[in-house]
């Protein structure tokens, strides 16, 4: 016999959820009014996707391309321009575009409901297969050319190149799940992208963050001084509390002795390890990994110096990523290339 094509994909949570990136500014407006050149968030386009949302469409006028949805890197058409875009077209039909290898291609739908929310559902498969639903109900299935991976793509609802559509969205969500096999999806805090090197201070938000119960973070951290007797902040994944579920996922401080204070809220309570003495004044790579069967490690300069067995952790949704938290002083110390 003969066989071929076989492929075995795990990576717990990244295939059981399609690991969700949520653009940060859809958590500050659940509900937004599609607008010109109104800039949602970032995401790290994947070549293969699924992005979900609602739209109501609030009213109709024929003639123009109207925009809703762009995934971009600032342009109009070509490379970068489109992955994909979305606009109500004349005929109040929803135009969907994805540049590839054979150019500006996608379908059309047939008429959309006007006044009414309806759930769109746009998936580039493998073998470039590009499907769209409405309500459940496939409209749009075709094959287009080769897309490649973008990179960081900000989301735009609605670009400046057409009119806006006069309707609304909620609950947008971009889902890849090729590359969270291949490269376990990173996904950049919206803060980061602003500010490359970030400068630890009270109470900052990086950005939000799909929080999964297994994750790897790397980050670089210059502390800049330590003064002892207090546990001074570095970063927080969290809900915006101290202490207890959705607190720490995980947290790090600096600690009495300058070591890293790692704390990670599991079935049996705050647990985490402390590493040994740390660096002054100068750039080291840091990782904080936790596998399944509750293995926490813990890398400077990639030499293991922290290896312990927690709890159950439980995956948390939505976190905030706060650099530091407003609980302890910050850490005097700066961060850069966070994953």
């Amino acid at each position: 016999a003969d066989i071929r094509n076989l492929e075995y994909n795990s990576y717990i949570e990244a295939i059981r959820n399609k690991v969700t990136v949520l653009p940060d500014g859809m958590i500050r407006a659940p509900v937004h009014h599609i607008k010109p050149n109104t800039r949602l968030g970032i995401v790290h386009h994947h070549a293969y996707f699924d992005i979900k949302f609602e739209m109501n469409i609030r009213d109709y006028y024929g003639g123009a391309y109207r925009s809703v949805l762009r995934f971009t890197r600032g342009c109009h058409n070509g490379p970068g321009c489109r992955h994909p875009g979305f606009w109500i077209m004349p005929g109040n039909r929803l135009h969907v575009r994805q540049v590839s290898s054979l150019g500006n291609t996608g379908c059309d739908t047939p008429r959309l409901t006007l006044r009414k929310w309806q759930k769109y559902q746009i998936t580039l498969y493998p073998r470039n297969n590009l499907q769209v639903k409405v309500e459940g109900r496939l409209v749009c299935n075709v094959t287009i050319g080769d897309v490649t991976s973008q990179g960081l793509l900000e989301v735009l609802a609605s670009d400046n190149y057409n009119p806006s559509a006069i309707a609304d969205i909620r609950n947008l969500e971009y889902n890849s799940y090729i590359e969270a096999i291949r490269n376990k999806v990173t996904v950049l805090p919206d803060g980061m992208i602003r500010a490359p090197v970030h400068h630890i201070k009270p109470n900052t938000r990086l950005g939000i963050v799909h929080h999964h119960a297994y994750f790897d973070i790397k980050f670089e951290m210059n502390i800049r001084d330590y003064y002892g007797g207090a546990y001074r902040s570095v970063l927080r994944f969290t809900r915006g509390c101290h202490n207890g579920p959705g607190c720490r996922h995980p947290g790090f401080w600096i600690m009495p002795g300058n070591r890293l204070h790692v704390r990670q809220v599991s079935s049996l309570g705050n647990t985490g390890c402390d590493t040994p003495r740390l660096t002054l004044r100068k750039w080291q790579k840091y990782q904080i990994t936790l596998y399944p069967r509750n293995n926490l490690q813990v890398k400077v300069e990639g030499r293991l110096v922290c290896n312990v067995t927690i709890g159950d952790v439980t995956s948390q949704g939505l976190l905030e990523v706060l650099a530091s938290d407003n609980y302890n002083p910050s850490a005097i110390a700066d961060i850069r290339n966070l994953e």
